[in-house]
């Protein structure tokens, strides 16, 4: 079967950083026929490790991570966490990332798509802060209650989407 690259990627710390994380496995003929390990490639072969991000705004950031790679398959490897090139942190938007390795003359490519969601979250956590203060306030606070719930849902259902492996696609 050969190689097949699994990563996991995700946004921490507010989205100042990402994180990019090998889950492609060991082999296992039944189990995990694309793994590192014989017959397939091991990590020690890789010559070359990359990272490109494309941007929501079709910016590209690339890093060389092939220093990361471990000599020896001991289970998933974190990469180190990757900044954004421009600013202090990822805009919301979706996110294009490709981990790339080069071992044996041959080129293996994993693609994900990751979506930044926090200054819109932020924003739904500040508002949903004012609620107890709305409620106080006004007699009919029934709209705002309805647009948070409103902004809750479509907040989460984006993030099921993502969960479920769906790039997604403003019409």
């Amino acid at each position: 079967m050969g190689l097949k690259l699994k990563a996991k990627a995700c946004f921490l710390n507010k989205c100042t950083s990402l994180s990019l994380t090998d889950i492609t496995g060991e082999h296992d003929a039944a189990a995990n026929p694309g793994g590192w390990g014989t017959p397939n490639v091991d990590v020690g072969d890789v010559t070359e490790a990359t990272i490109k991000i494309i941007h929501p705004d079709g910016t590209e950031q690339e890093m060389d991570v092939s220093s990361q790679v471990p000599s020896v398959y001991n289970g998933n490897f974190y990469y180190t966490y990757i900044v954004p090139a421009s600013s202090g942190s990822f805009s919301d938007g979706l996110y294009e990332i490709h981990y790339t390795v080069v071992a044996d003359d041959t080129t293996y490519e994993y693609v994900c798509y990751l979506a930044s969601l926090c200054s819109v979250w932020c924003c739904y956590q500040d508002h949903l802060k004012k609620l107890p203060q709305v409620m106080c306030e006004q007699c009919d606070y029934e709209k705002y209650y309805q647009d948070m719930q409103y902004m809750g849902t479509m907040l989460k259902a984006l993030l099921y989407a993502e969960w479920c492996g769906r790039k997604i696609e403003v019409v």
